[in-house]
């Protein structure tokens, strides 16, 4: 049997077709992404079951609850929504062709829990999205230590992505040698596989029909930018309404016009975007359309002639909107910048512009650790150009020339659906995941010989806090309260979470062994041949009881400072009762 497994949450609901139809207010192409990779993964997989872990789940998932999350109105048997409790025994059980975690490439947890409770060697993967994030510094310094095996991989969107990924460890492993003399290696692969494209989705419509829908110009060439309004963490617009108007100018008169289409619910950056084509003088060519009900988008797409994308900014990887502007027969001019520099062919499926950038980072990278990862983007992406008068070069030539805009869109069409189609990348990530299971199964599984310096020690870090530590001596005892409620509802906990956690059968084992004073350590050895638990979970149910004082503690067992705050409390009241 073939199971994949995934950790939760990965926004698939996303896939809800009232979701689709909402507002494109607040998304991140990252969230898109995944809920697209899911998706395709139950469509184009070849797996018997789909085991999806959820850490916050600690109840019995109801019927229908997994369809859910990926939009499904009919039951799919291979979906299982599990508790991440129950991942020790999931491992024991089944055979994983392997993990993966398609929101990011933090995968150190995963790899820690399989490196300290499986008894086998599971391929673990997570895919890259941003990496420009201060933070994930710490993520990769994680990844050095936590004990990541040749099976393991990060996942890169092209080669660029795997470069910055290469040069963060670099990064780490020498600066890590240079103050501390430390030699650490990533131990785990690097694989390139990019996004995909729904090519049923993005695809070439009828333009007049739906230029008429949302009222846009039947008789101008069309150029489209979609993305999240944002100077900050998307790109600085401002440069291409330049190059739009140098191109303007090289035109026949009132030929084209632009289309900006996106969130701008953050910063409000639309509205400077008015003001500079105001003052340009190009505001008759150009239309801004905000927060558009995401259905709409594919249709936008559809019905524009030209893709434009001037990416500046080392918040962007990858670029999926060029890819779903080439999906809708458009070419494409961007900027020659990360991803696009691999999946736009230049002069084939349209024009990549030189960029340009040098090294003037050093007061940004001293105050990074404390400074808005926000503004850290925006400084660096100021300081990051491309070649205006080249871009604009190359949006009139598209425009004066509809032939060459028709040939570089079926070329575009073509090159995604040969490459980037979600059918073609599933079946890479499927044959990657096969590739790593042969060489997980080709090793001995490793010793672990100590607990991970990852898994924190909660009892013996806080130890102190507690008065005094029960002992296998202490007398316990249970209260007229718990004789009032043995055997009832009202002596359950009261919080849903604890239902993974406690069980009320060894609540009532407890409480019928305790019916006079008895020590932890004959509680324990009684209820241990009885029901054949674990100290650990012994333990939690003995502390439950007591804390909800259906036990109660026999101080003169305990220890001396518990029993001088008794011997406190009962002097005091025996002062006021003298006074009395």
């Amino acid at each position: 049997m073939r199971i994949f497994g995934t950790f939760l949450p990965p926004d698939v609901s996303m896939n809800d077709p009232s979701h689709q139809k909402g507002s494109s207010r607040g998304i991140y192409g990252a969230g898109v992404a995944t809920q697209q990779f899911m998706t395709n993964l139950l469509q184009h997989g070849d797996f018997d079951e789909y085991h999806l872990f959820d850490p916050n789940r600690y109840t019995t998932p109801k019927e229908g609850e997994a369809e859910s999350r990926f939009g499904l109105i009919e039951p799919d048997a291979r979906l299982k929504l599990l508790m991440v409790e129950e991942f020790e025994e999931a491992l024991a059980k089944n055979d994983y062709l392997a993990f993966h975690r398609p929101r990011g490439p933090a995968i150190d947890p995963w790899i820690y829990l399989r490196n300290q409770l499986s008894k086998k060697n599971i391929p673990i993967t997570g895919v890259t999205h941003t990496l420009s994030y201060h933070e994930q510094l710490i993520d990769f310094l994680t990844f050095l230590m936590i004990g990541a095996r040749p099976w393991d991989s990060i996942v890169c969107l092209e080669e660029p992505a795997r470069r910055v990924v290469e040069n963060l460890f670099h990064h780490l492993q020498t600066r890590l040698h240079q103050q501390f003399g430390l030699n650490i290696k990533y131990e785990g692969r690097l694989d390139s596989i990019p996004l995909g494209v729904d090519t049923q989705t993005y695809r070439p419509r009828e333009k007049e029909i739906l230029r008429r829908q949302f009222g846009l110009p039947l008789d101008k060439v069309m150029l489209l930018w979609v993305g999240r309004f944002s100077h900050y963490d998307k790109m600085d617009l401002r440069p291409l309404l330049l190059a739009f108007k140098i191109a303007l100018g090289k035109c026949q008169k009132d030929k084209a016009v632009l289309v900006l289409a996106g969130d701008d619910s953050r910063h409000n950056y639309a509205e400077r975007i008015k003001t500079l084509a105001t003052q340009l003088g190009i505001e008759a060519h150009l239309i801004i359309l905000t927060d558009r009900p995401r259905v709409d988008f594919p249709l936008l797409y559809s019905s524009a002639d030209i893709f434009v994308s001037p990416s500046d900014n080392i918040q962007e990887t990858f670029g999926q909107t060029v890819l779903e502007g080439m999906s809708s027969g458009m070419p494409v001019v961007c900027s020659d910048w990360e991803g696009y520099s691999i999946s736009v062919l230049h002069e084939k499926t349209g024009f990549r512009i030189p960029t340009y950038w040098m090294e003037c980072d050093g007061g940004i990278c001293d105050y990074a650790p404390t400074s808005p990862w926000l503004l850290n983007q925006f400084y660096l992406s100021q300081s990051i150009c491309f070649d205006v008068q080249q871009m604009a070069d190359a949006l009139s030539l598209l425009i004066e020339h509809d032939t060459l805009r028709l040939k570089m869109g079926l070329a575009a069409r073509q090159h995604v659906l040969e490459t980037y189609d979600w059918k073609i990348i599933i079946h890479r990530y499927i044959e990657l995941w096969e590739e790593l299971h042969q060489v997980a199964v080709s090793h001995p599984v490793p010793a672990c010989t100590s607990l991970s310096w990852f898994r924190p020690q909660y009892f013996k870090t806080f130890e102190h806090y507690a008065t005094s530590t029960i002992q296998s001596t202490t007398e316990v005892r249970g209260t007229d309260c718990a004789w009032a409620t043995l055997g009832e509802d009202n002596c359950r906990p009261w919080y849903e979470e604890l239902d993974i956690k406690v069980d009320p059968e060894i609540f009532d084992r407890i409480l019928n062994l305790a019916n006079d004073w008895i020590t932890v350590a004959e509680l324990e050895k009684n209820l241990s041949n009885y029901l054949k638990i674990s100290t650990e979970k012994f333990r939690y149910h003995l502390l439950w009881l007591l804390k909800y004082h259906r036990l109660t503690l026999n101080v003169d067992t305990i220890g001396e400072m518990p029993r001088e705050l008794a011997a406190g409390i009962v002097s005091k009241a025996s002062d006021f009762e003298t006074q009395t």
